[in-house]
């Protein structure tokens, strides 16, 4: 049992929908193209598994196994390569395209033109704000290929990864062989996409936010592989809390600030949820910016918050200290109107380097309600909160734009929802509204479908 574990800075227990999951990573020797995936997985994961239980794997894992991992000095870039990595954003995150070697497999996998391509459209976008548009293009397969990890263990730090063949296929067979659903993952510490599943497609969505944080880690932990447990519902109080953030510029003369954020947390709001969906506390608080000595005129005339209103609040770790100590150490869902807010916190935690377990736990068991809101309506564009509110025909609680307020009403949404029969008797027409009509023919998103993915999502 030595080989199960739960991995430095993830948590054992993520909620997810109300619901709480259990994630084991488990260790394994290093994996190579001599090993049969399949009997790695016999010997290592399945003494642990128990019935209902899911296993997750590293996509790099099966990758290996197919001999796609290739040593970096076998790798001989060319021109062309090299001219293209000087224009690849250097994320803090991660190496990425950066390295002439790993353009060079980029290029050699999708074909020249497709990438130039690729480029010259991913150019375009960021000119509008768009992003995602390259791999959209040059597609799934450029997507999956990793650079070599630093902090990997060997021969991983020195070897460009292609993604695994037929995950889709593998996902089935591995699954055949040892009776239990498997799902193949592309996961870091940031994002987290399931390259194939053997189970129900509904499940996929409860896997990404189960998985979201990368309980497999990214260093040099050696668990490749892991298993996710849900657990038996226990009598015991859950809290549900509702957050909102309103955020400010960061300063134009902050370059370097700037390539982790744009924005900087200026209000935070929440209000918390018993388990029988009534309000019982609420928290606000205005943060004081770091990188600019002033409110801009977009966020004041959006929030009303302005340069006086923030001039003696506390900064921002003092603030969200106050937070967690509302929050309690009960169990606990946090819920906002969608994913911004938390990828806010986490580049600012990031930039202002604030390491707390109590914000990995929120981050850990935050559920974008937008999103769910959404699916509920079988709609795939985003709703505003404003019309989601007039949707559930209420009028808007307060002021627009103002954190709690905001928290307020996404928590009003959120309980309407959980009274299936009331929310289906307003929301039905609305519904039925949005219900697809027959599908067209041959579309441009026929040819790019990715692509068709993320302009719909914009």
């Amino acid at each position: 049992m030595e080989n199960l574990q739960v991995n430095e800075g993830k948590e054992c227990v993520r909620v997810v929908e109300g619901a709480s999951y259990e994630r084991y990573a488990i260790g394994t020797h290093v994996i190579t193209n001599g090993d049969n995936i399949i009997d790695v997985v016999k010997k290592y994961a399945v003494p642990h598994m128990q019935k209902n239980d899911i296993l997750f794997m590293s996509e790099k894992a099966v990758a290996c196994t197919q001999n796609r991992a290739i040593p970096m000095d076998t790798i001989k870039p060319r021109l062309l390569a090299r001219i293209l990595v000087k224009f690849v954003y250097r994320s803090p995150h991660g190496l990425g395209r950066t390295l002439p070697e790993t353009m060079e497999i980029t290029l050699q996998q999708a074909g020249t033109l497709r990438i130039l391509f690729a480029a010259f459209c991913s150019a375009i976008g960021k000119l509008f704000k768009k992003r995602g548009i390259f791999y959209a293009i040059a597609g799934e397969a450029v997507r999956a290929i990793d650079g070599p990890c630093p902090g990997a263990l060997p021969p991983m730090d020195r070897c460009v990864t292609l993604g695994p063949e037929n995950p889709e296929k593998v996902s089935k067979e591995i699954s055949q062989a040892i009776g239990y659903d498997v799902a193949i993952i592309d996961a870091n510490d940031l994002n987290i996409e399931i390259l194939g599943f053997s189970g129900k497609k509904k499940q996929i969505k409860l896997l990404e936010e189960a998985l979201r944080d990368n309980p497999l880690g990214q260093g040099r932990e050696c668990t490749p592989m892991g298993i996710l447990r849900k657990v038996e519902e226990q009598e015991c109080a859950m809290h549900h809390i509702f957050v909102d953030f309103e955020m400010n510029h960061i300063a134009g003369q902050y370059e370097e600030e700037r390539s982790f954020s744009k924005m900087e947390i200026v209000e935070i709001g929440a209000v918390m949820l018993d388990e029988h969906y009534q309000e019982i506390s609420s928290f606000q608080s205005y943060v004081k910016p770091e990188y600019n000595d002033k409110i801009e005129k977009q966020c004041t005339k959006v929030t009303g918050i302005t340069t006086e209103t923030v001039a003696d609040a506390p900064g921002l770790w003092p603030v969200l200290q106050q937070f967690l100590e509302w929050c309690g150490n009960e169990e606990l869902t946090v819920y906002a109107w969608s994913d911004s807010d938390l990828q806010q916190l986490k580049r600012e935690m990031n930039l202002k380097e604030i390491e707390c377990k109590g914000l990995h736990r929120l981050c850990n068991n935050w559920v974008d309600f937008q999103r769910i809101f959404c699916d509920l309506l079988g709609i795939g564009k985003r709703v505003a909160l404003k019309h989601a509110v007039n949707a559930i025909h209420s009028e808007f609680d307060g002021a627009e734009h103002d954190a709690l307020w905001d928290a307020r009403n996404t928590a009003k949404i959120f309980t309407l929802s959980k009274n299936e029969t009331e929310f289906h008797r307003i929301m039905g027409p609305v519904i039925e509204a949005f219900k697809p009509a027959a599908p067209m023919t041959s579309t441009l998103g026929d040819l790019f479908p990715d692509m068709a993915k993320l302009l719909e999502r914009n």
